[in-house]
């Protein structure tokens, strides 16, 4: 869904009362869906861009019980080190070096470095401290860790020279020059049918 505001925006990585409206926002907004439509209760995802990206974060946090995977994209997660999961869930990270809006290596006492909490979302779920890495073209990086709890999958793509967009898209075309025919949607759909959970549980 898209955040409302003047400029839209989600609070819900932000403590408190502002930030508990939007996470209120999200538990109701599931239960009026699943009273209208069928839904899988093992295939329920987020991802967002940016801000939306970091609310992504946040849902993983505090609904790890309901969302079998997260991929947020050029977003941040301000409040990493406080993210206490009851379940393990799978996390896809897309994210460009060269992002000015939310910086891949981090903003000081502001955002922090992008693989420092893709790291911490390895830890929750318990996979292996180092992660493979291949690097498919010069342009990206894809680092995976593995052996994590439940078969979960924490992966993280950085975009080398990639900027604060989705890749893929128009936008993406006409503010980077990356050379890369990468396409966020895709990735993130073939992610998210991979790791799903069962539904009996």
């Amino acid at each position: 869904p898209q955040a409302i505001g003047e400029p839209a925006s989600w609070h819900g990585p932000l403590p408190g009362v502002e930030g508990q409206i939007d996470k209120d926002f999200f538990v109701l907004l599931l239960e009026y869906l699943n009273g209208l439509i069928n839904i899988d209760q093992g295939r329920i995802y987020a991802t967002g861009l940016s801000n939306g990206a970091t609310m992504s974060n946040a849902l993983g946090c505090f609904m790890s019980d309901t969302f079998a995977g997260i991929a947020p994209v050029a977003g941040g997660h301000t409040d990493f080190t406080n993210c206490d999961i009851e379940r393990p869930l799978s996390v896809l990270a897309i994210h460009g070096t060269h992002d000015s809006i939310i910086p891949y290596e981090g903003r000081e006492n502001e955002v922090p470095p992008v693989h420092l909490w893709v790291e911490y979302w390895a830890q929750r779920n318990g996979c292996q401290p180092e992660p493979q890495i291949e690097e498919t073209e010069p342009s990206l990086k894809i680092e995976t860790w593995e052996g994590c709890d439940e078969d979960v999958t924490v992966r993280l793509i950085s975009r080398i020279g990639g900027a604060h967009v989705w890749p893929g898209s128009t936008l993406a075309a006409l503010r980077e020059d990356v050379a890369s025919e990468f396409s966020a949607t895709d990735i993130i759909w073939e992610f998210f049918k991979e790791n799903s959970r069962d539904s009996s549980e």
